[in-house]
Parts: structure tokens; C-alpha cells; sequence
């Protein structure tokens, strides 16, 4: 049977590995949106230098198709939904760990009775999360 310290630490270690994980989502998502950003100022500068360099047509056309993956890659990565059901994921696990060591109510019992409460709180309402987790993942 898995002690009360072994569990707290299996808590902190579910914790960093999701905060790690939404900064990982969170910069894919960030330098996306800048080469975004950066494809879509230059097209219309390329544009204008088209007429004097027929080349630069290519390159215009390049650029769209790049925004277009990164565009299509975000959307069927679902980055945006993995980074909200992940902070929400660490966000019920923090604040259940938080209520548990400072033996705040509901974790206001005993010990035994206290660590009993928080696996089964934990095992319900993150069965849900992790349901929800996988739908957008698949």
C-alpha cells in the first residue's frame, strides 16, 4: 500500500511533468503564431516587389503554404484545447494538495481518514479530466 509521502510525491510529480507540459503546448503554440505573423507581414511587401521580380511570386506562394500547416498542424494537434484541459488538470490537483496538507476542510479528519479522501476525491474527479484529456488527444 502506497504511504501518505510516497503519494505526495507521486502528486508533485504528476504536477511538474503537467507544468512542463503546458509550456511545452505553449510555446509550440507561441512560435507558431509568430512565423505566423512574420510570413503574413512579409507576403504583402513581396507582393509589391513581384512586379519588378516574378521570382518572388514563389516565395509569396511558399509562405502561404507554411502558414497554412502551421495553421492546419494547430488545429489538428488541438494544442489549444491540450494546454486548457491540462491547466485545468493541474489546477484541481494543486488545489486538492493544498487542501490536504494545510488540513483544510474537506481533509479536516484524521490522517488515515484525510489520505482516504484525498486518492478517492483525486481517482473521481480526474477519471472525468482524463476522459475529457483523451477525447481531445484522439
Amino acid at each position: 500500500m502506497m504511504d501518505q509521502k510516497a503519494f505526495i510525491e507521486s502528486i508533485d510529480s504528476t504536477i511538474d511533468r503537467l507544468k512542463k507540459e503546458i509550456r511545452f503546448y505553449n510555446r509550440v503554440i507561441a512560435i507558431g503564431n509568430i512565423i505566423k505573423i512574420v510570413l503574413s507581414a512579409s507576403i504583402p511587401i513581396l507582393i509589391d516587389q513581384a512586379s519588378e521580380h516574378r521570382s518572388l511570386l514563389l516565395i509569396v506562394s511558399i509562405a502561404s503554404a507554411i502558414i497554412t500547416i502551421i495553421q492546419s498542424g494547430m488545429s489538428a494537434f488541438n494544442y489549444q484545447d491540450k494546454v486548457q484541459t491540462s491547466t485545468e488538470l493541474l489546477m484541481k490537483i494543486e488545489k486538492e494538495k493544498l487542501l490536504y496538507i494545510t488540513k483544510t476542510s474537506p481533509y479536516n479528519k484524521t490522517d488515515e481518514e484525510n489520505f482516504h479522501l484525498i486518492v478517492t476525491t483525486l481517482q473521481t474527479e480526474l477519471n472525468d479530466i482524463i476522459s475529457d484529456f483523451n477525447q481531445v488527444n484522439n
